[in-house]
């Protein structure tokens, strides 16, 4: 996602937050009542949808980027093992799974400012963590749901991503 507007602007609410999306014509769909949107990301092998959290009364703005491939019922330890094993290794953890929609996810929260501000730059920067860091954990992750491949393996298969810390 490429927003064009001032980097230095600040969003108060909700409604800045669309107002933003639509004068730089982002794509994307919104649901004012629950306060969230979705857009298409497209990310390396990944593409799918992030939704995003405007949360008034916490003072947050959640990403949420799940991953396109449900984990079947007997997957499930191996994924956890997985996530678990990743969260461990990284700086800004936020690997989770949905057990009622059997989704993959990772997911970064940000406070806004003490005024309930974030500024356009900040958005940018939590977008970018968002897609990139579930993009860089896609195909290992895909590889331990859905080719069977050991969830001690998703390190090693990560390890190889730039900037991904050594897990010792």
């Amino acid at each position: 996602m490429t927003i064009k507007s001032d980097e230095s602007k600040l969003l108060a609410n909700f409604q800045d937050l669309l107002n933003l999306l639509k004068e730089d014509n982002v794509p994307h769909r919104a649901n004012p009542e629950q306060q969230s949107v979705e857009l298409p990301t497209q990310s390396g092998d990944l593409e799918g949808e992030m939704l995003i959290l405007w949360d008034a009364r916490s003072s947050l703005v959640q990403c949420i980027h799940p991953l396109p491939f449900e984990v079947p019922e007997d997957r499930i330890p191996a994924a956890e093992s997985a996530i678990a094993r990743i969260n461990h290794a990284l700086t800004l953890p936020g690997f989770g799974l949905n057990h009622v929609s059997r989704l993959l996810y990772y997911r970064l929260s940000v406070p806004r400012r003490d005024d309930g501000t974030l500024s356009v730059q900040e958005l940018q920067r939590l977008f970018r963590t968002t897609v990139k860091t579930a993009a860089d954990f896609y195909l290992p992750l895909s590889g331990v749901v859905r080719e069977g491949k050991n969830p001690e393996q998703v390190i090693a298969n990560a390890s190889s991503i730039s900037g991904f810390p050594d897990s010792r």
